[in-house]
């Protein structure tokens, strides 16, 4: 009977042990093969960290941009609170709410730019501003605008407090302590600059107004209309008035008044 035999048997002979290796014998992978392997394994690992690195910094950039846009009228930590949390866009959408509205600005202002160096004048408005922002960030209110002078806040939106309008009239008050002290910094510097304040409180119109490359969040309505014209009824009173409290009622549901704090 014949049997199968591996080469070794034809010509030197071999044992039945040594032919079961032969029959077993796999050839070797070369060491260039198993380190080309090797290689490639580590390639498409360090490609898969690679992608999965730019999806979280594509992630954490858009985080940042989100937030720095909210920063622009939105205390930091509220901004940070809504472009953290599911939904955030929401906030932004827009509805009708009723709201505080603050307007302030700087009596006598269009006329000391007129006459002041451009730098004085410039200087003075970002000490004005520093110190209102200062504020407006502590209460945590929403800044719509800034119009020279003038400034306008929001309360109630796009964040909601059961207390915005007790926090729109602690902040004016301290506003109020607060340009003081700089008007008086300002006469020493031979500036004549007054300050006022208008509240009212009333339903508006929020919302993203603007276009793709610059979207601000604003308020419409009679009630912005209403605190403006609150500070100008402020300049028959004494320096540094606060005008309106919710004293009466406008034909659109609004609510403003004279009163001073």
């Amino acid at each position: 009977m014949r049997t199968n035999r591996c080469w070794r048997c034809a010509t030197r002979g071999c044992s039945p042990k040594s032919t079961t290796r032969a029959a077993n014998w796999r050839p070797r992978t070369p060491p260039c093969a198993q380190q080309a392997d090797k290689l490639q394994e580590q390639t498409d690992q360090l490609r898969d960290w690679n992608q999965s690195l730019e999806e979280r910094v594509e992630t954490q950039l858009g985080e940042i941009e989100r937030i720095r846009r909210l920063e622009r009228f939105l205390a930091p930590q509220v901004a940070q609170l809504i472009a953290s949390s599911d939904g955030h866009e929401a906030l932004l959408d827009s509805h009708r709410r009723e709201v505080t509205v603050v307007f302030c600005d700087l009596r006598g202002f269009t006329a000391f730019t007129e006459t002041t160096e451009p730098e004085e004048a410039m200087n003075v408005l970002r000490e004005y501003h520093a110190a209102l922002g200062e504020l407006i960030f502590r209460y945590e209110g929403t800044l719509d605008r800034y119009a020279g002078d003038g400034v306008m806040i929001l309360f109630n939106a796009p964040i909601q407090f059961a207390d915005h309008t007790k926090r729109a009239v602690k902040m004016a008050v301290e506003m109020r302590d607060t340009i003081g002290e700089l008007t008086e910094k300002w006469r020493n510097r031979g500036h004549n600059l007054g300050f006022g304040i208008g509240i009212a409180l009333g339903y508006a119109t929020l919302g993203q107004i603007g276009f793709e490359q610059r979207l601000e969040y604003a308020a419409i309505g009679s009630v912005t209309n209403l605190a403006s014209r609150a500070v100008r009824r402020s300049q028959g009173q004494p320096d540094r008035g606060v005008a309106g409290a919710s004293t009466a009622w406008s034909s659109t549901g609004s609510r403003a008044g004279r009163s001073t704090i």
